[in-house]
């Protein structure tokens, strides 16, 4: 795939998932193949496409951070809100929350 990066996270019980996010594409049909080739469940383009449409609302309005609660959600993961990595449970929460000062949330 040539313009997507595959990526090494965690889940909630410390399973290695491979992760791809397309980064775009040169025209419809590369995005249309590639965007068969990564499974929904794990392709960027679909991440939001169950959730509530009022949260989508907050979200777009800036009165919902996303990036904030992807912090907090890969602290509960106990990964590094930067690279993915298992840290453990405190060292995620401090990254998390360094992360999320600097993005101002």
């Amino acid at each position: 795939m040539s313009n997507a990066k595959s990526y090494t996270t965690y889940n909630r019980h410390g399973q290695a998932v491979k992760v791809t996010i397309p980064t775009g594409a040169d025209d419809r049909a590369t995005r249309d193949r590639e965007e068969r080739e990564i499974p929904d469940e794990r392709n960027a383009r679909y991440i939001l496409a169950t959730v509530y449409a009022r949260l989508l609302v907050e979200a777009a309005s800036g009165r919902l951070d996303l990036n904030a609660l992807a912090c907090d959600e890969l602290a509960a993961r106990g990964l590094d809100p930067r690279t993915g990595d298992w840290v453990g449970f405190d060292k995620a929460r401090a990254l998390a929350d360094e992360a999320k000062a600097q993005l101002g949330a």
